[in-house]
C-alpha cells in the first residue's frame, strides 16, 4: 500500500513540475508541430506529394486583334459536343467567369429566350450574327470538350475536364479567327496500387467514392474555368480607366 502511494505521489509532483499549457502557441511561441520534422508521406500516392508540379498548364492564344476589337459584351454560346458535365452547368459557369472580364455578358438563358421569341437557330451562322446585331454584343464565347476522357477503374479513378474556350466575333463566317483562345485539363483522382489486401480495400474505397462524388464534375469545371481566365485580358477595368471624362 505505501509502494502505491509512493508512485502516485512521485507521478503528481513530476506532473507540477512541467509548464502548463491552455491552447494556442506554447511558452517561447514554438509550436511543437512545427518542429516535429515532416509528415511521413511515403504511404500517400506520388501526385499528392506535389500537387502543383503535375498540373497542366494552360494553353493561350492571344490575337493582335484583341485589344484593338476588345469587346465589352459576351455571348455565351451553347457548348458543342459531350462533356462530362452537362452543357448547362458549363454555360452557367463560363458566365459567371466571363462577368468578371466584361461589362455585359449574355447568358445561355436570355440567348436562348431571345432566339425562341425570334424564331432563331443559333447553330446558323446568319442568325448567330443576327442576335449579336440586334443584342448589340458582337463577341461571343465558345467552349469545346478537349483532351481524353476520365478514367473508372476499380482500384484508381481519374475524373478530368478538358475545355477549349474561343472568343470569336459573331460575324457570320465559317471558321472565324478566334481573338483569345484558350485550352486546359483539370482533373482529380484517387486510389492507389494495390500491394496488400488493405491496400486493395482502401483503394478501391477512395477510388470508388470519387467516381460517385456528384460534386466532382463541377468543382473540377471551376478549377479549369479559373485558370484559363486568368490569362483573359479584364476588358471591364481597362474599358473603366480609358473612358473620357465629361465635364459638366
Amino acid at each position: 500500500m505505501l509502494r502505491s502511494l509512493s508512485a502516485v505521489t512521485l507521478i503528481v509532483l513530476l506532473a507540477a513540475c512541467q509548464p502548463a499549457h491552455t491552447g494556442g502557441m506554447p511558452a517561447g511561441g514554438v509550436d511543437p508541430v512545427a518542429v516535429s520534422g515532416p509528415l511521413d508521406t511515403s504511404d500517400q500516392p506520388a501526385h499528392e506529394l506535389d500537387p502543383a508540379s503535375l498540373v497542366p498548364p494552360v494553353e493561350t492564344y492571344l490575337s493582335d486583334r484583341l485589344f484593338a476589337d476588345a469587346p465589352s459584351c459576351l455571348v455565351v454560346l451553347s457548348p458543342r459536343g459531350r462533356n462530362e458535365v452537362a452543357s448547362a452547368v458549363i454555360e452557367r459557369a463560363l458566365a459567371r467567369h466571363l462577368a468578371l472580364k466584361v461589362e455585359r455578358v449574355i447568358s445561355a438563358g436570355e440567348r436562348d429566350a431571345w432566339a425562341r421569341s425570334h424564331g432563331l437557330d443559333m447553330a446558323h451562322p446568319g442568325d448567330l450574327q443576327e442576335l449579336g446585331r440586334a443584342l448589340r454584343c458582337p463577341h461571343g464565347v465558345e467552349a469545346r470538350p478537349y483532351g481524353p476522357p476520365s478514367i473508372y477503374g476499380v482500384f484508381w479513378t481519374e475524373r478530368r475536364v478538358g475545355l477549349d474556350l474561343s472568343l470569336i466575333r459573331l460575324d457570320g463566317s465559317k471558321k472565324p479567327d478566334p481573338l483569345w483562345r484558350a485550352r486546359h485539363i483539370a482533373e482529380r483522382s484517387a486510389g492507389g496500387i494495390p500491394t496488400s489486401v488493405f491496400g486493395a480495400i482502401s483503394a478501391a474505397a477512395r477510388a470508388g467514392r470519387l467516381a460517385s462524388d456528384r460534386e466532382a464534375g463541377p468543382s473540377i469545371l471551376a478549377d479549369a474555368l479559373r485558370r484559363m481566365m486568368a490569362t483573359l485580358p479584364e476588358f471591364r477595368l481597362i474599358a473603366r480607366r480609358v473612358r473620357p471624362y465629361k465635364s459638366g
